[in-house]
């Protein structure tokens, strides 16, 4: 035998229900969400071997990627598909712009690094007879 719960019976009114849930999305559901995504970002483009190439790469592009690449648009695009079956929230569309950037630093400070270690290891002769050459 099952007994049907309702509102009144609990006598508790809807709105002190609706404003719990609202609390607990708000304060606790969605900061651990978002603790959970950016851990998986760090993880996924803090590996050791983020900048080798994926040997997987043909099922994700058309031209060579680096693994971490690949793992992060894994990683966004299935955040993408979670955030369509939860409730909008600014903060999911700026944590998205936030990974994006963060990605972008580390590749841009990863090409630094082989641009300086590339230039490093040049004839200083070259490298002007190259200059001079171009212009």
């Amino acid at each position: 035998m099952f007994c049907l719960l309702t509102n009144d019976s609990l006598g508790v009114a809807q709105s002190t229900f609706t404003s719990f849930l609202d609390d607990f999305l708000v304060n606790v559901f969605l900061p651990q969400l978002e603790d959970t995504l950016r851990d998986l970002s760090n993880q996924t483009t803090g590996e050791l071997d983020a900048f080798s190439q994926d040997p997987q790469w043909p099922a994700v592009a058309q031209r060579p990627v680096m693994k971490g690449t690949a793992s992060f648009y894994s990683l966004i695009t299935a955040i993408c598909r979670m955030l369509d079956s939860i409730p909008h929230d600014q903060a999911f569309s700026q944590l998205i712009m936030d990974l994006l950037t963060a990605y972008y630093e580390k590749c841009f400070e990863f090409f630094k690094g082989i641009y300086q270690t590339s230039r490093d290891n040049l004839d200083p002769v070259l490298i002007i007879r190259s200059r001079n050459n171009c212009s």
